[in-house]
């Protein structure tokens, strides 16, 4: 039988025909190789995907993506600077002069810092990737585009380097820095503004920079908040005739004798915060040693913030006049300036020192003030729910003042007032009645209901068993009895 020859339009409708029936099957393989490399990619990750839906697999892989570019990019960047540094440490390596110490002791600093950096980043890989892709529920690329600042600090939480790479860079303006981060009347949200405000005038019109800060200096009487700090802190006090010169030396524009004595009470403010926190108890050292030790007690980005500055630029100032016994530069008025400027940063970073400890018992007498309570009991439950809650921000001295306020008996008397207006306490009064009352049984009742509750976590366990310990010691009959049920529960 003859086979029938097909018309130019069945010729071609029959081609599309066999056209379609081919492009279907390579659609579904391409869909096939898709959802394979998805799966691929979460069994090497160790995601289980059974329960996620299709478009949260998508968001996981397009962040996936997004992330593995971020990386190369931070992973480059440190390379870039580690080579940077390195070849500038080679090229000082035998120079002799102090400026050349401190820059390669800052270079050092610098590579190590990167090069730890980098160690972050690989652990992340191995150890932290999946959960951060599992928890990050919308499009990361896409936030990064709509984000300002604070929005990409909480975005690059990934590592520490992704939130702050500017902090690994050895030409970052510390300075800067330390001189806007304490001034007063500046609202913390607005804070990272301002700085950056300041570094780029810096950078691009030092002239305008040095006119800016005088004016702050002025508009925000520095100078005489400085002085009202010291004196009314207890560890403090004793510099107060120091900066009263000071001050008269700035006024009557001694900027010479400014520069010199500031730099030495730099030092001792450092002095000041290593006493606080370690009581004596160790040898401060050198400048940059009481800096590291001062500034280390902080959290870790305020510790990159600020040590760069007071230990590799601050101690060539300070050489100088230890060398010399004076400032060789012509622009004493702009080095004055700024010279209070971290006199001032630092002041204030003593004064947190110092009063960290009684803020944490004004935040508690203010809760205990807030509501009427009609027993002992509730007012005990407020004062165990406060002292947990601010666990975390109450530095050593605080839980030492609570336990024994006789041991402080000096500071708290140098913080006694006699003009108080009815209805409020001085801050002696609020330390001895909280501290009283963590004495009494009521109180350790109510850490035993607190035991008692099968819903508690454990942060509070750890809570009940420190407080237990500390004081089982030191209790009376009945409360210690409570306490050492806290602590056969517990332990």
């Amino acid at each position: 039988m003859q086979k029938e020859e097909l018309t130019p339009v069945e010729m071609s409708n029959n081609i599309e025909e066999k056209l379609i029936e081919e492009i279907i099957p390579l659609s579904k393989k391409k869909d096939n190789v898709e959802l394979s490399i998805v799966s691929y990619l979460f069994k090497q990750l160790g995601i289980n995907d059974d329960q996620l839906s299709e478009d949260r697999k998508e968001l996981i892989l397009r962040n996936f993506i997004h992330l593995i570019c971020q990386v190369l990019d931070d992973m480059n960047t440190i390379e870039d600077r580690l080579a940077e540094y390195k070849a500038e440490y080679a090229m000082l390596e035998k120079v002799k002069t102090n400026e050349a110490e401190y820059r390669r002791r800052k270079l050092k600093y610098f590579v190590e810092l990167n090069e730890k950096a980098q160690k972050d980043i690989i652990t992340f890989f191995i150890d932290d990737i999946a959960e951060y892709l599992i928890e990050v529920d919308y499009d990361t690329l896409q936030r990064e585009i709509n984000s300002d600042g604070w929005g990409m600090m909480y975005i690059n939480r990934r590592y520490l380097f992704a939130q702050v790479s500017e902090y690994y860079d050895v030409d970052f303006d510390y300075s800067t820095v330390v001189k806007i981060s304490q001034l007063p009347n500046i609202n913390w949200t607005d804070g990272p503004a301002i700085e950056k405000k300041y570094i780029e005038m810096r950078k691009n019109n030092k002239e305008q920079y040095f006119a800016e800060i005088k004016k702050l200096i002025n508009q925000n009487n520095v100078l005489e908040n400085m002085k009202r700090v010291i004196e009314v802190n207890y560890h403090l006090h004793m510099r107060c005739e120091i900066f009263t010169d000071l001050a008269r030396l700035y006024e009557e524009k001694h900027y010479q004798s400014f520069v010199a004595l500031g730099l030495l009470q730099l030092e001792g403010l450092f002095y000041d915060i290593c006493s606080i926190r370690y009581e004596d108890k160790e040898n401060s050292g050198s400048l940059v040693e009481k800096a590291e030790k001062a500034l280390s007690g902080k959290n870790e980005i305020s510790y990159m913030r600020y040590y760069p500055y007071f230990a590799f630029d601050v101690p060539i100032k300070r050489n100088e006049i230890a060398h010399t016994g004076l400032i060789k530069s012509q622009k004493l008025e702009q080095l004055a300036n700024e010279l209070l400027l971290d006199l001032n940063a630092v002041v204030n970073m003593a004064s947190m020192e110092s009063n960290g400890k009684f803020r944490v018992f004004i935040i508690i007498n203010e809760a205990l003030l807030k509501d009427d309570f009609s027993n002992a009991g509730e007012k005990n439950g407020t004062l165990v729910r406060e002292l947990f809650a601010n666990r975390i921000i109450a530095p050593d001295s605080f839980w030492d003042m609570l336990k024994s306020p006789k041991q402080f008996e000096d500071e708290l008397e140098f913080y006694k007032r006699d003009d108080i207006t009815e209805g409020y306490s001085d801050i002696p009064t609020i330390v001895r009645n909280i501290s009283d009352m963590v004495y009494q049984l009521p109180f350790w009742h109510e850490m035993v209901n607190i035991l008692k509750d099968k819903t508690r976590n454990d942060d509070m366990n750890k809570f009940l068993l420190k407080m237990a310990k500390n004081y089982v010691n030191v209790l009376d009959k009945d409360s210690k009895n409570m306490c050492i049920e806290i602590l056969k529960a517990l332990k």
